[in-house]
């Protein structure tokens, strides 16, 4: 009798398991993108690269100096509808809003961002032919290693 009851019970804590893990999962989708979060999957997105391979200030601040993000950002501030509509319009990607107040959620930005692609890709073209030079530097560098003359 105890073999019989053993594996439902094993069974039933798997599926308790699973089933927190996915109300997690929603509840996640749910909450407000913060702007260190938005700087680095909206970066990741333009440069094609993982998350989880950038630096989240580095990101925020190439950001700040291509004029995409407003310099007063200090990532810690949630990110609302109408700056995502404003940041998203200047690299060609329209979305629509009803209240430009409302935070953005988790899941519209992934939405956005798997979505808009295309237009990502477009804007890492865009950067790479109107600035030559490697968008992985930021101006500062740029200027330095054009006046040390150390032949790169």
């Amino acid at each position: 009798m105890v073999r019989a009851i053993f594996p439902k019970v094993i069974v039933l804590a798997v599926v308790l398991l699973l089933s927190g893990g996915l109300a997690l999962a929603e509840n996640d989708y749910d909450q407000p993108v913060s702007q260190l979060d938005f700087a680095v999957g909206t970066y990741g997105a333009i440069m094609g690269q993982s998350r989880s391979t950038l630096n989240p200030a580095d990101s925020l601040q190439i950001l700040k100096d291509r004029g995409v993000v407003p310099p007063n950002w200090d990532g810690k501030a949630n990110v609302t509808m109408g700056e995502a509509q404003e940041i998203f319009g200047q690299l060609g990607i329209q979305i629509f809003v009803k209240d430009p107040e409302l935070l953005i959620s988790r899941g519209e930005f992934e939405s956005i961002l798997r979505k808009e692609l295309g237009q990502f890709q477009l804007t890492r073209q865009h950067w790479r032919i109107t600035h030559g030079f490697s968008t992985e530097l930021t101006l500062g560098q740029y200027r330095e290693r054009i006046i040390s003359g150390s032949g790169f």
